[in-house]
């Protein structure tokens, strides 16, 4: 492991084999990433894409990491817009263990979310400060990471480049707590406190049996 952490959620996950709860379900196995539900789902359709060996963030990965995560996170993408909607694509990219931008899971993991807003402008409307510069693609992450910038990045629908931004300092769960207020749930970002079990159960019964 290259994080401080003493117990990681997706790696105890991982060596269950997915049967402790619905979001541990495996919609999709594609040799070092799985694609699973996110616990803490505030609409369905909700999945990440969760890398097998622990490591911080996606700008940590390797670059035969990162091909096979360009590659799963378009199986994602495909099955989120299928079956609800146009996807946007989010990650937390801490620099390193135990700070807020991590969410308190240091274990890289991106987000497709099926949206009916601008992800950018939802974090806006509630942390004006946040400055959205482009990137090329999720592998110039690396460059962040090597720089030691923590980020947030997203990808939204039609959109030919993601962008990155620096959190605000001390938020945690920055993206969440937009798109909860965005949909009129503030309260209810925390998916330690809101694991949203029904929509999560939701999300599985919409899903075909053959993306298992």
């Amino acid at each position: 492991m290259n994080s401080g952490q003493t117990s990681c959620c997706f790696c105890d996950s991982l060596k269950t084999a997915g049967a402790n709860a619905p979001w541990d379900t495996v919609l999709h196995d594609s040799g070092n990433f799985t694609i699973v539900p996110t616990k803490g789902a505030l609409v369905p359709g909700w999945l990440l894409v969760v890398a097998k060996r622990h490591a911080l963030c996606v700008g940590a990965l390797s670059s035969p990491e990162l091909d096979e995560l360009k590659s799963c996170l378009a199986f994602a993408r495909d099955l989120v817009q299928k079956n609800f909607g146009a996807p946007t694509i989010f990650e937390h990219g801490p620099s390193r263990a135990g700070t807020t931008i991590g969410c308190g899971i240091d274990h890289v993991h991106a987000h497709v979310v099926p949206l009916q807003f601008s992800l950018r402008k939802a974090v806006n409307d509630r942390f004006p400060r946040v400055e959205w510069k482009p990137i090329v693609d999720i592998a110039a992450t690396r460059s962040l990471f090597e720089l030691r910038q923590g980020y947030g990045l997203v990808e939204e629908p039609n959109e030919e480049r993601m962008y990155w931004c620096s959190p605000p300092v001390g938020v945690s769960q920055m993206f969440r707590r937009a798109i909860a207020a965005e949909i009129g749930i503030p309260d209810e970002f925390d998916y330690r406190t809101h694991p949203h079990h029904s929509i999560v159960m939701q999300t599985l019964a919409l899903l075909p049996q053959t993306s298992r």
